[in-house]
């Protein structure tokens, strides 16, 4: 067990005072042992000791300067560069759900057990596991960086920690033919920009940043440019269906001179329209099913799951696999009627 002293004017005493320096002791392999950390605040007095009795009991040693708050300086300026697109969210994640926990902890400190701790806590406060399933992989990203390529510590604790189950397993939403109808007719100041979403699959990010230029004869370019990033950042090329084209045409007359496709307004915003669309129609769902929707008619119609995977921009066939493959026309049936016992 490690203990804090204080001394000054050549005396010891358990107590802070103005002035005084921090002793830290403890014992180790029979023997006590002592060093001066110097005039610190109690706080960081107390992060030394519980450092060194986690570097006691694991025989793992680490600086005792390297804060989690110091390490998440370091890196949401590092993600802020590479990745801006998910930084707000991700920043979001770290500021508010992270550091209240882990903030004034050493990051060689941090253990397993102290991470499955604050998971329970977040599931027992009512958050859903996927969330809290994006909150520990960032927490796991961060610290992962912290071993390589910055080498501040040796291991990451996350790699001990499993990810919490979600039980709730549902198909995705998407629209049928007569629901877009609906959709469109109670839309008409918007019919057009969801036309154009649900016939190319494009992201709400993509649709806000599609360009003129970008719009070509039959179809159009998704194109990955500084400051205006694809998810993958990679580009693709989406054909354009007889509705998309008619959708577009009507668009560049309503063009307000910007260069871009869609009026500039916040993302938030357009999934809002889309939201107040969906209730003059009595639907549910939102943004992002006009897009499952594109995938899913794809599939239902045999067009096979690696094309729709390259149209829609995943960056892993799972994922094409694991939101539309239930959807290729007669994919159990065809399977049940080979078993004739």
């Amino acid at each position: 067990m490690a203990t804090i002293r204080w001394r000054k004017y050549g005396k010891t005493s358990e107590n802070w005072s103005e002035g005084a320096a921090a002793q830290l002791n403890w014992s180790e392999g029979g023997r006590q042992q002592r060093i001066s950390l110097g005039c610190i605040s109690p706080r960081d007095a107390e992060i030394a000791r519980r450092q060194k009795e986690v570097e006691t009991r694991s025989g793992r040693r680490f600086s005792p300067s390297i804060l989690f708050r110091d390490l998440r300086t370091k890196y949401i300026v590092w993600h802020r560069h590479e990745y801006p697109d998910s930084h707000q969210r991700v920043a979001q994640i770290i500021e508010q759900h992270l550091a209240p926990t882990f903030d004034l902890r050493p990051i060689g400190a941090i253990t397993a057990d102290e991470i499955d701790d604050w998971k329970h806590g977040r599931l027992d406060a009512g958050a859903a596991p996927e969330t809290v399933t994006k909150e520990l992989r960032t927490l796991s990203a961060m610290i992962r960086r912290a071993v390589k390529p910055w080498r501040l510590i040796q291991d990451n604790p996350c790699d001990e920690v499993n990810e919490p189950q979600n039980h709730d397993n549902q198909p995705i939403r998407w629209y049928t033919r007569a629901e877009l109808q609906a959709l469109y007719e109670g839309s008409p100041n918007h019919s057009d920009i969801w036309r154009l979403m649900v016939n190319t699959g494009i992201r709400r990010r993509e649709a806000m940043q599609l360009q003129w230029r970008d719009v070509l004869a039959d179809r159009i370019r998704v194109v990955s440019r500084t400051g205006a990033r694809t998810k993958s950042a990679k580009w693709r090329e989406i054909r354009l269906s007889r509705d998309s084209l008619q959708a577009l045409q009507r668009l560049r007359i309503c063009a307000d001179g910007s260069g871009y496709v869609l009026p500039r307004v916040h993302l938030a915003s357009l999934s809002r329209a889309l939201s107040h669309c969906l209730a003059r129609a009595r639907l549910d769902g939102h943004l992002h099913c006009l897009r499952h929707t594109f995938g899913a008619h794809l599939v239902s119609n045999g067009v096979p799951l690696r094309t729709v995977q390259v149209l829609m921009g995943h960056a892993s066939y799972a994922t094409t696999e694991k939101h539309y493959a239930h959807l290729c026309p007669d994919h159990l049936a065809g399977a049940i009627e080979k078993l004739n016992l």
